[in-house]
């Protein structure tokens, strides 16, 4: 079965040869070990979302896609964002106290909406929040999968630091077999980790199961 390597931030190429980005993240699920699609800076701006079906081809030098330039276009933007909804706005006086008639501030104190006066040449209001405030992530990833990336630490069982994700290595059915770490305290270039030695993968993290000097051992230089 042929082994395909995506690394991290190599470059996308389209069916027609032409640079249309690079990648930055890989969406996989964590329990199936499977990878889903790539999240793709793209070079009209902002990032794109790529299936794994469309991947001709990938190796440590670029992704070659299977679709041109002209439609890498029309690929869905990716989405992960945080947004906090507040049922209420209020102006808060800052400083010793309320302000009273002749402008003073004697305490901190919240008013009601609108506008006050203050002698301090300084402002002494800001809007903030009260009431509810609910936060809540709005996101195009299946739920359940991570993203990884560069970013993404390897640790021993240990909770130790190891390394960090490199490149991912997975087969013709889109399923990883390994993970490449580079860096760390212990792997000083870059050492294939099989899948086999992957307890879990988070969105920050993938955790071994093995400690790190029994990464060392089997895998350190």
């Amino acid at each position: 079965m042929a082994s395909h390597e995506v690394r991290i931030g190599s470059k996308v190429l389209s069916s027609d040869n032409k640079d249309v980005g690079e990648v930055n993240r890989l969406i996989v699920d964590p329990e199936t070990k499977l990878v889903n699609s790539l999240i793709v800076s793209h070079m009209a701006g902002g990032e794109r979302l790529v299936d794994v079906d469309l991947i001709a081809s990938s190796d440590q030098e670029a992704v070659r896609l299977s679709i041109p330039a002209s439609e890498t276009a029309s690929l869905p933007p990716f989405v992960h964002e945080t947004v906090t909804h507040v049922s209420d706005w209020r102006n808060i006086a800052f400083g010793g106290g309320p302000v009273t008639s002749t402008g003073n501030v004697s305490g901190p104190v919240a008013y009601g909406p609108g506008s006050y006066a203050s002698p301090a040449s300084q402002p002494f209001f800001t809007t903030a929040p009260i009431g509810t405030i609910v936060t809540e992530t709005v996101t195009d990833m299946p739920e359940g999968d991570v993203a990884v990336g560069k970013g993404t630490e390897v640790k021993g069982s240990d909770g130790k630091s190891i390394g960090h994700i490199h490149d991912v290595v997975y087969d013709d059915n889109d399923e990883i077999t390994a993970f490449v770490v580079q860096s760390g305290h212990i792997f000083h270039k870059q050492t294939e980790v099989p899948i086999s030695t992957v307890a879990g993968i988070a969105h920050d993290h993938l955790r071994l199961n093995v400690t790190s000097d029994e990464a060392r051992a089997q895998y350190g230089q």
